[in-house]
């Protein structure tokens, strides 16, 4: 597998940029939080680029990256709807009840098997 190329330039020149914009006064703790597993995210994507030494360790990494930021983003949406901010008529919460309900099922299945 070839070695990740060098972002580090523009990483940083994005990041120059999310510093600025959350300097604002609109900017809160979700936004910030949201805004570190993003980082989180992307450190660890190219870490395990760098890292595997094939395409299969590489995919399956990549898997286990996205089940766990999958895991963080619905704890995130639970405790905002628990804390009231997630009114049902807010967009895109009936394609996340599609997209769950989707998703039990398939779970539901893959354990039967």
């Amino acid at each position: 597998m070839p070695a990740a190329p060098d972002w580090r330039g523009s990483l940083e020149e994005i990041l120059g940029g999310i510093d600025k914009e959350l300097e604002g006064p609109e900017s809160g703790t979700a936004v910030l939080e949201d805004l570190k597993v993003m980082l989180d995210n992307t450190r660890n994507v190219i870490q395990a680029y760098g890292s595997t030494s094939s395409t299969a360790e590489y995919l399956k990494e990549l898997r286990d990256l996205r089940l766990r930021r999958a895991v963080g983003v619905c704890q995130n949406v639970l405790a905002d709807i628990r804390a009231g901010h997630v009114p049902a008529e807010t967009l895109g919460v009936k394609e996340l009840r599609e997209v769950l309900n989707d998703l039990t099922a398939r779970l539901n299945v893959s354990e039967g098997s």
